[in-house]
């Protein structure tokens, strides 16, 4: 059996959060002994949030900005939505 780090899939949620963003995803990276993926929902921001991350995530394969042109108040809607 191998020593495989355990895998954590963060779902972090933006609205206009350009000024704490990058803070926060670099304290997610930042974390050790274990594979972090990231998925990001950013709802309908009126500053730079959704270009930054787009940016910053070419550079990371485990980050992932998910569509944008909602307002949805919380990741968890936009990756587990309920069906009517």
């Amino acid at each position: 059996m191998g020593n495989k780090e355990p895998s954590v899939a963060v779902l972090l949620s933006a609205y206009n959060g350009i000024g704490w963003i990058e803070e926060q995803i670099v304290s997610i990276l930042s974390q050790r002994n274990v594979s972090i993926e990231i998925f990001i929902s950013i709802d309908l921001s009126t500053d730079e949030t959704y270009s930054w991350c787009k940016d910053f995530s070419k550079g990371h394969v485990n980050i992932t900005v998910l569509p944008y042109g909602d307002i949805f108040g919380g990741a968890a809607k936009k990756l587990f939505p309920v069906n009517s």
